[in-house]
């Protein structure tokens, strides 16, 4: 044991003494030059540069490139944002002018019966169309215009001067259908074979059946108008020259309508 420890301190002595000796012999190296150059050197040096590689500043502060976007969005269907549709800018009415205005704004006319309207506001002439041709017409190009009705009927008469435009409602009736109003449908009474209806006009209660007369001839009515047969619901009157059937309908308590 004693022979252990005895080689484990000689050993130690031998390795002390190493270290010692090869720190005394190394010997701190000086120079006069560094062999690298700074870049503030090369830059004095011109024939050194081609060996020696530079850092190119302009990377370090170039400025970024926009994205460059296409004619197409091909992430447009997944995009939440839609672009408002693109309307079409109403044209501008024309400064400082009035429209155009009829008066009456609408006529109810007898067949064969005529009326002036007058075109306020219009300027030039003046040209007129009916939405259902045949019910009335109408002449001249300046106001006021003459309406005529030619035929029963409902129409639209539209007036306009090139630039602006107006609507005109036309009723044309014919007498027979402003007198049959004026009788009011009560009832009617079945005996055998025949059909009694009760009528009432202003104070007056008429009892009438197949072939009589209903209407006489007078004033606007140019015929004269005969029961020609009545059921439950409706009742044919003929003129007296067979020109017109008419089906009235029979509404109790109603007025007389075709």
């Amino acid at each position: 044991m004693n022979k252990q420890k005895a080689a484990l301190a000689i050993l130690l002595v031998l390795f002390i003494a190493l270290f010692i000796n090869n720190i005394k012999g190394k010997k701190v190296r000086r120079v006069n030059e560094l062999t690298y150059q700074t870049p503030v050197n090369l830059s004095s040096n011109k024939n050194s540069t081609k060996d020696v590689p530079m850092l190119k500043k302009e990377l370090l502060t170039s400025k970024g490139e926009k994205f460059r976007k296409g004619g197409k969005d091909i992430f447009a269907p997944l995009s939440f944002r839609r672009p408002k549709p693109k309307t079409k800018a109403k044209p501008k009415p024309d400064e400082g002018r009035n429209p155009i205005i009829l008066t009456p704004g609408s006529l109810e006319l007898l067949v064969g019966e005529e009326s002036q309207v007058v075109v306020g506001n219009a300027k030039g002439k003046l040209s007129v169309s009916f939405a259902q041709p045949g019910i009335a017409e109408t002449s001249g190009e300046a106001s006021p215009l003459t309406i005529l009705c030619t035929a029963g009927g409902t129409t639209v008469v539209t007036v306009t001067d090139g630039k602006s435009s107006a609507t005109l409602s036309v009723i044309c009736t014919k007498p027979i259908d402003r007198e049959l109003p004026k009788f009011t449908f009560l009832g009617f009474l079945e005996s055998e074979k025949t059909k009694t209806i009760f009528l009432s006009r202003k104070d007056q209660i008429l009892i009438v059946k197949k072939g009589d007369t209903i209407l006489k001839k007078g004033g606007n009515i140019e015929n004269d108008y005969i029961i020609k047969s009545i059921t439950e619901e409706v009742m044919i009157i003929t003129s007296a020259d067979g020109s017109e059937i008419l089906e009235i309908r029979l509404v109790e308590n109603q007025p007389l309508r075709r």
